[in-house]
């Protein structure tokens, strides 16, 4: 009998260890890809002095400390004001700890990424918590935001943080306010306007009717136009010139191998205007799924970009789209490792590593029309068994 109960007694403290260890496994996943994915964005970060861009950031930032105008007195800023600001703190507190601007601005985006792999675990929603902790793993410790925060430094994450905020704010039922809703969105363009795309497709699947989703985006834009009024006094030409007329370099990228420019520019737009009546009408979409389609519909339909804006296919892709993320993250990182603007340590044409990624790109949306929401689509703990 004591045998016996020694036994009940020796096998429940066995179970109740292996418990206890399965429930800190998801979060052991967590601290070392945190540890492992910032080591790797500071080591970028603190042993390469960046690009042009960072070199156009020390510019903008000495004309704000000096209370200039940005857009009167370079030509190297092509955005709201907002980061202006937050380049001239960053200048300050590179000044207060002794460390280059450079190093401040991707030491402040590092921890951006790691709060945007934050709201992917929580958008991932009612899966165990091991499958959270694999999606926040499989952003941090991914090589395209690690070589574009780490290396390049620019800053669609923080313009995508607010965007992902109201997503998970939608998905899991906490039915925020319209006003908040618009705010988020608002800010997110304001931040940075490449994300038009999805923060429109958001407006439209949480508006009560088209002419309400058009009404809350005319708002977005005002804000985003407000923006400029302290600097349209002097700097209304560089304004129109530099943001609004801005074109992003690269050329024979996508459609515009295959159709004449002005026909590039009109498929660009009408898919703007268009894609969240697809996303939300035609393939019935969830929200989060639909903002991941608005972005690979942006990137394979944009007909000018900047290696940048491939960060944002890797956010979500991770939990909606896993197998076409992971194709995808292979081709951007070949793209990056070749690229003049990043590490460059493969030689490989540039028009062959843009177009590699547009055409998984072009496959990715592809998928949309002929798989739908079938196994391909979802995420794999998303399946019933």
């Amino acid at each position: 009998m004591c045998r016996a109960r020694t036994s009940a007694l020796g096998s429940t403290e066995i179970s109740l260890h292996s418990a206890r260890r399965r429930g800190l496994r998801p979060w052991i996943i967590v601290v070392g890809a945190t540890c492992l994915g910032v080591a790797l964005r500071l080591a970028l970060a603190f042993a390469h002095p960046g690009n042009y861009d960072q070199q156009s950031y020390e510019i903008v930032a000495a004309i704000m400390r000096r209370g200039g105008n940005v857009y009167q007195e370079t030509h190297r800023y092509n955005y709201s004001p907002l980061w202006a600001y937050c380049l001239l703190l960053f200048s300050h507190i590179g000044e207060t700890v002794s460390l280059p601007l450079n190093v401040v601005v991707r030491t402040c985006l590092t921890g951006v990424d790691v709060l945007i792999a934050a709201c992917i675990a929580l958008i991932s929603g009612a899966v165990p918590l091991m499958r959270r902790s694999y999606a926040y793993a499989l952003y941090m410790l991914n090589p395209v935001p690690i070589l574009l925060v780490g290396y390049h430094g620019q800053f669609e994450n923080l313009a995508m943080l607010p965007l992902l905020v109201a997503v998970y704010l939608v998905v899991r039922k906490r039915e925020p306010s319209p006003l908040l809703i618009v705010g988020l969105g608002a800010l997110a363009v304001i931040i940075k306007h490449n994300v038009i795309f999805p923060v429109w497709l958001l407006l439209w699947y949480q508006a009560p009717s088209p002419r309400k989703a058009a009404l809350w985006m005319a708002l977005v834009a005002a804000a985003f136009g407000a923006s400029f009024l302290p600097f349209l006094h002097l700097g209304w030409q560089g304004v129109l010139t530099n943001v609004f007329g801005y074109s992003s370099g690269a050329r024979k990228y996508g459609f515009d191998l295959l159709l004449p420019v002005p026909l590039t520019r009109g498929v660009f737009f009408l898919l703007l205007i268009a894609h969240p009546f697809i996303a939300r009408t035609y393939l019935r979409l969830p929200l989060d799924q639909g903002i991941q389609f608005s972005i690979v519909i942006f990137l394979a339909s944009i007909y000018g970009f900047s290696d940048q804006y491939f960060i944002l296919p890797v956010m979500l892709g991770a939990i909606c789209c896993p197998r076409w993320n992971n194709l995808y993250t292979v081709a951007t990182t070949i793209m990056l490792a070749s690229s003049p603007t990043n590490i460059h340590i493969i030689d490989l044409p540039r028009l062959t590593a843009i177009n590699l990624v547009w055409f998984v790109l072009v496959a990715w949306l592809a998928s949309y029309f002929a798989t739908g929401q079938s196994n391909l689509f979802s995420p794999p703990w998303s399946r019933q068994q």
